[in-house]
């Protein structure tokens, strides 16, 4: 979770789910075509967003609160 949830939280699932490359820098284009980043908007605030499945078999949740404690169910 962090404050947003359209950044570094979709980076990091996306990083997690391995969808991104490690061995090298991001391109922009690479950066900018992440599942939801920089995609979601002031309504998605609370909601918790699934990014898929890891290679353990975890499902990958990622949630932007905000200055909130509250998830939206």
């Amino acid at each position: 979770n962090d404050y947003g949830g359209t950044h570094t939280t979709s980076m990091a699932a996306a990083y997690h789910l391995k969808k991104l490359p490690t061995n090298r820098t991001l391109t922009k284009d690479e950066i900018l075509n992440i599942d939801y980043f920089n995609k979601l908007t002031h309504s998605d605030m609370g909601k918790i967003i699934f990014h898929g499945v890891d290679t353990e078999g975890n499902p990958v949740y990622t949630i932007g609160r905000k200055s909130s404690k509250l998830v939206v169910p």
